[in-house]
C-alpha cells in the first residue's frame, strides 16, 4: 500500500501540494500518514478524520481516501459525491460496482465521473486509483510492478518449483490451450490481477493453476500434512 501512495503523490501536479489534504485509510492511516505529510508542501497537517465526519468539514481542499475492500464501494459513493476533488484507491475488481444501486440500475451521473476519473491501475496490487477530472493528471498509467507474489497458503517451504503468482499468470493461455477438452465444460474467470478462478464441486472458488506448476504444488502440500490423507490432518 506504501508503494500505491507513492505512485499516486508522484502522478498529482504540484500545485495540490500545496491544498489542504484529507487523508484517510482507515487502520493504516497512521502508518502512510508519513508518505502524504512529507509530500505537503505546505505547513498543515493532514486531515485525518473517518469519511462521515470529514465530509462535513471544510478544512479540507482534496482527499486522498483507501477504503477497506468490504465497504470500498460504499464509501467511494459518499467521497464522490462531495464537489471537492478526490482519489480513491479501489480493488479493481469492484469499481464496476460503485454506480450500482441498492435497489437494481445504475447511477448514470456517478458512472459519468468515474469513466472521466483519471486512473492509475496497479495490476500487481490489484488495485486502481480513480483520481478526479477536476485535480488535472490528465493521463491514465497502468504499472504492471515485479512483484513475485506466492500462491496463498503456502508456507515457508515453498520454492520456485511451484513459482510466483505473476509466473502462473504468464503461462495460463498455454496451460488453458493444452487442457481445452478437459475444460470445455468449466467456466473460467479471470480476475483483474490476471489470475483465473473456477467454481468447485466442493463449493467455493478455486485458482486455476498452470499444469506446469501443479507437480510441485501437489508435492508441496503433500508434505506440509507430513504425508497423511485428507480424513487424518487433524
Amino acid at each position: 500500500m506504501e508503494n500505491a501512495v507513492k505512485q499516486l503523490l508522484q502522478a498529482l501536479p504540484s500545485y495540490s501540494r500545496n491544498v489542504r489534504i484529507w487523508f484517510w485509510a482507515g487502520r493504516d492511516t497512521k502508518k502512510l500518514l508519513p508518505h502524504v505529510a512529507d509530500w505537503c508542501a505546505n505547513k498543515y497537517c493532514p486531515i485525518q478524520n473517518a469519511p462521515k465526519s470529514a465530509l462535513m468539514s471544510k478544512k479540507w481542499e482534496l482527499s486522498i481516501v483507501i477504503p477497506r475492500s468490504d465497504n470500498a464501494t460504499a464509501i467511494a459513493r459518499i467521497v464522490m459525491a462531495d464537489k471537492r476533488p478526490w482519489c480513491l484507491l479501489i480493488p479493481t475488481d469492484l469499481i464496476h460496482y460503485i454506480s450500482q444501486n441498492v435497489g437494481g440500475g445504475f447511477d448514470n451521473a456517478l458512472q459519468q465521473k468515474i469513466e472521466a476519473a483519471d486512473k492509475i491501475a496497479l495490476s500487481a496490487a490489484g488495485c486502481t486509483w480513480l483520481i478526479s477530472n477536476q485535480i488535472g493528471v490528465g493521463k491514465d498509467s497502468i504499472f504492471l510492478g515485479e512483484a513475485a507474489t506466492q500462491p496463498p497458503n503456502i508456507s515457508v517451504k515453498w520454492t520456485t518449483s511451484i513459482g510466483s503468482l505473476e509466473e502462473w499468470i504468464v503461462k495460463l493461455k498455454d496451460a488453458e490451450a493444452s487442457e481445452s477438452k478437459l475444460l470445455k465444460d468449466v467456466s473460467l474467470i479471470q480476475r483483474s490481477s490476471g489470475l483465473k478462478v473456477f467454481h468447485a464441486f466442493s463449493g467455493g472458488s478455486k485458482i486455476y493453476v498452470p499444469l506446469a506448476r501443479r507437480l510441485a504444488l501437489f508435492k508441496h502440500q503433500h508434505n506440509a500434512i507430513g504425508h497423511l490423507g485428507h480424513d487424518k490432518k487433524n
